[in-house]
């Protein structure tokens, strides 16, 4: 047989041994594609990031270094990794590699190849803009302590670590082919450790960034304890990204420990969806009280409210609670309260009245909520 006749024959067959009682199924194999879910992430971080977006352009009108950030990672998020993605799904992904001849395997690793360089490519300015927000939150113009250090290692580390990544994913075989090309014999770095490795940063750094904000918070000692619970519970948002993170790391050690590649890598790709969606989130959600702030003084919503109040209001009720003279009226039945925009601004007020940077930029956008907060309770 000529040379070209053995590659062809070693690619009509199968990628690996079937176990005992196990009959390969090359036709329509079960696998672990779900497309509605890969569609809904990436119409949540599509929408949080845009909703972020419109209220720094349009409402406070002063976007800053992590809405650039955040912008670059949404488009290589969108553009480039979930291209990957649906070329992936395709396959389909997570089949058992047993039901896949080596010529479905060699593209499902090329796939997973570039996939994982834009995974690294969309998380670097993702984390690069949640910290820069830590930065112009937690500490003053000037100030140099502990938060301020964290926040300096924790951007160096990841920026560095994942760029270093993406250059030994892209050239760890000599010819680049051999990477996904099990016909070819080059010389290889071992990226199953460089997986296991990369997962486990992945992990740690995704806590360190969870834990970052709340230290600042809850060292506040002049802000009300509820109200430091509700600025708490924005940035825990980031823990479903902590979450997925380690679960990702759970299938990368699988992977690393199996001879079954297609089936453990399509399980560990599958997290770094939800993992990069929570990140969105998280980046996205501190300027969402400012938006449907904004949103509720739109005119149709005012006067959808103003019905649906008078709808479940009675007479009595409604003489009750006519307001007096120089108050506002409030809308609808009393509910609980949320965070708002002027929640967030204290936040960055420090006890000895030094004002953060991202305070100075807005307090031009929050200086009439402010002079309003005396006498306006803000309400779900």
């Amino acid at each position: 047989m000529t040379p070209e006749q053995i590659r062809n024959f070693i690619l009509e067959s199968p990628a690996l041994k079937a176990p005992p009682g196990v009959v390969p199924n090359f036709i329509d194999p079960p696998n672990l594609r779900n497309d509605p879910l890969t569609i809904s992430l990436l119409l949540i971080s599509t929408i949080v990031v845009w909703i972020r977006l419109y209220t720094k352009v349009r409402i406070v009108r002063k976007p800053v270094l992590e809405d650039y950030a955040l912008l670059l990672a949404w488009l290589v998020y969108v553009g480039a990794f979930h291209t990957y993605v649906f070329k992936i799904h395709l396959l389909p992904t997570g089949v058992h590699q047993w039901n896949l001849k080596v010529k479905d395997l060699i593209h499902c690793l090329k796939l997973f190849h570039y996939a994982e360089i834009m995974y690294a490519l969309s998380i670097v300015p993702l984390k690069a803009a949640i910290i820069f927000q830590c930065l112009r939150v937690f500490v003053p113009p000037g100030v140099r302590d502990l938060t301020f250090w964290a926040c300096c290692f924790l951007l160096f580390a990841n920026t560095v670590f994942y760029i270093t990544v993406i250059f030994i994913e892209a050239f760890s075989c000599v010819p680049m082919e051999a990477i996904w090309d099990v016909t070819i014999k080059g010389k290889c770095l071992d990226r199953l450790s460089l997986h296991y490795i990369s997962a486990a940063f992945n992990s740690a750094s995704d806590i360190c960034v969870l834990i970052l904000p709340q230290r600042a918070i809850w060292g506040l000692e002049t802000m009300r304890t509820k109200r430091k619970w509700g600025l708490s519970g924005l940035f825990l948002l980031g823990a479903f990204a902590c979450v997925s993170s380690i679960v990702r790391l759970y299938y990368t050690v699988l992977l690393y420990r199996s001879h079954d590649v297609s089936y453990h890598m399509g399980q560990m790709g599958i997290w770094t969806e939800p993992e990069l969606t929570c990140g969105f989130v998280a980046a996205s959600v501190p300027v969402f009280p400012r938006f449907l702030n904004h949103v509720r003084k739109q005119t149709p919503f005012v006067q959808i409210g103003a019905a649906l109040g008078s709808m479940f209001r009675t007479e009595n009720e409604q003489s009750e609670k006519q307001p007096t003279h120089g108050e506002v009226q409030k809308i609808g039945a009393p509910q609980r309260k949320f965070v708002s925009d002027v929640d967030f601004h204290d936040l960055v007020v420090k006890t000895d009245g030094t004002e953060t940077t991202m305070g100075s930029e807005e307090s031009d956008g929050l200086k009439e909520e402010q002079d309003r907060r005396d006498v306006v309770v803000r309400e779900v």
